[in-house]
């Protein structure tokens, strides 16, 4: 049973951004994703044309090496041993020459040494990057910079997730339509203002929504169509605007 949120697509969410008067600026969406839980994770993302790596952690730079701020639940990282605090100096006893370099040489599926430097101490750890719904941080990608939007990836706990799938779901089924205004009535999204981007991956679609009784919308795609050299940062985009838009132009005209 597989528990996310993409998501992509880090679905960390529903904190508030600062918000200046007569300055909409910033605006944050905070972003779920999930996928149903009867499907099987392993299977479904690797039947899908589009690979995208999972390793599990919240992270930034520091001193050209990765330092783990935070481990996600039952992720590879987690069961590599990795611990916040942590700082990844390189792959194969070599040290990273940058960050990006540790993520462009793993691959899914296949065992990559480490060396990290926890309490002043050199620890080997071997981890084996799993599999990520591609959506949720392409959709993320695709329309970061634009404007003032900043995004962060949250996490939703075991509870929040089984409460999330009863919610977008009727009879098994998608609410395509008004998915928005049942989230925007749980938690963590009650009391969001809008600014969380929830993606469910399901058998054959994809929900998405912006949970909100005002300025929230939901939409479904097909997955076949956001797979492969169908998913492009246009068409990603387009689906974002379709839900997000109007919480946007609300910040804008009311800042």
């Amino acid at each position: 049973m597989f528990y996310r949120v993409a998501a992509f697509f880090t679905l960390s969410l529903l904190v508030s951004s600062p918000v200046y008067a007569g300055d909409p600026c910033p605006i944050r969406f905070d972003v779920y994703e999930a996928m149903l839980p009867w499907l099987n994770q392993a299977d479904t993302l690797g039947a899908l044309e589009t690979k995208r790596q999972w390793l599990g952690i919240t992270h930034d730079s520091k001193d050209g090496f990765v330092h783990v701020i935070r481990i996600h639940e039952g992720s590879p990282a987690e069961k590599a041993g990795l611990k916040s605090g942590d700082l990844i100096l390189g792959r194969h006893d070599g040290h990273l020459k940058d960050a990006d370099a540790f993520f462009n040489g793993l691959e899914i599926d296949v065992p990559a040494k480490l060396m990290v430097r926890r309490d002043g101490k050199d620890i080997p750890l071997t981890i084996t990057p799993g599999r990520r719904d591609p959506v949720p941080p392409g959709m993320v990608d695709a329309v970061k910079g634009t404007g003032c939007l900043i995004f962060k990836r949250g996490l939703l706990t075991l509870a929040q997730a089984t409460l999330v799938h009863s919610t977008v779901l009727k009879n098994k089924r998608f609410q395509c339509k008004d998915a928005h205004l049942a989230l925007a009535k749980i938690d963590p999204f009650k009391g969001s203002q809008e600014q969380s981007l929830v993606i469910v991956r399901g058998t054959r679609r994809i929900l998405v929504s912006v949970p909100g009784l005002y300025h929230g919308r939901t939409t479904c795609i097909k997955s076949a169509d956001y797979d492969g050299k169908k998913l492009t940062k246009k068409r990603l985009q387009a689906v974002f605007d379709s839900v997000a838009k109007p919480t946007i132009d609300d910040r804008h005209a009311n800042p």
